[in-house]
């Protein structure tokens, strides 16, 4: 500031954009730890920003941050239709309280198995575990904590699905099952059976099982 006739007079100083200064990985790793839909959005900010979400290795998808299922489902599809093909996604946490279209829930594990995924959260409700994620070769960590997802429907669809397909997850390190005192499941040891199966051809594994009260 300069002062003139006993008055202070600002100077006008051009505001430098730090943030776009940073490199792009330190960019990813700030955008790695905010909701998709906001790193995404973040494309309006400027040329430099317009592609920087689609090399995202985190993804944050939750349906409360959407008005509905329609525009939640279309918003999954799309994150997997233009995000960087060729950059690895290691870590997912995927959060909706009903059923997801059946197709789109099927491309999301196959994009997800194929990319080397290596942390998977599902907290959604399945009818069954697809065969892929049996076979992941990356998979370190996987949880699963929809309530429902253990109902009495989904271990039958599982012990059907196990006969064809077994797992092997050669890398799994960590399995965390949460349940809640409503679910629909016969009883915590037909759970640990179920956990037997799915780890039967692994290396030692962290089990976690939790039920909510």
């Amino acid at each position: 500031m300069s002062l003139m006739m006993g008055k202070l007079i600002p100077r006008e100083v051009e505001t430098e954009d730090m943030l776009s200064d940073l490199p792009d990985f330190v960019l990813l790793h700030i955008m790695g730890f905010m909701k998709t839909k906001d790193a995404v959005q973040t494309c309006v900010l400027s040329t430099r920003w317009m592609h920087l979400w689609k090399n995202l290795t985190t993804l944050k998808l939750n349906s409360s941050h959407f008005q509905g299922i329609v525009p939640f489902s279309e918003f999954v599809s799309s994150i997997l239709s233009y995000r960087d093909g060729s950059i690895s996604l290691l870590n997912v946490d995927l959060r909706f309280p009903g059923y997801m279209n059946h197709d789109i829930l099927n491309n999301f594990f196959e994009y997800v198995v194929s990319h080397g995924i290596q942390q998977l959260k599902l907290d959604t409700r399945l009818t069954k575990l697809p065969s892929c994620i049996f076979s992941c070769q990356s998979l370190k960590f996987l949880k699963i904590s929809n309530p429902s997802t253990w109902d009495k429907k989904f271990v039958l669809l599982f012990r059907r699905t196990i006969r064809t397909q077994v797992p092997r997850f050669i890398r799994l390190k960590s399995l965390n099952v949460e349940l809640a005192s409503f679910a629909k499941i016969t009883s915590d040891k037909e759970v640990s059976r179920i956990v037997g199966y799915l780890l039967q051809n692994s290396p030692p594994v962290r089990v976690d099982i939790i039920r909510h009260t």
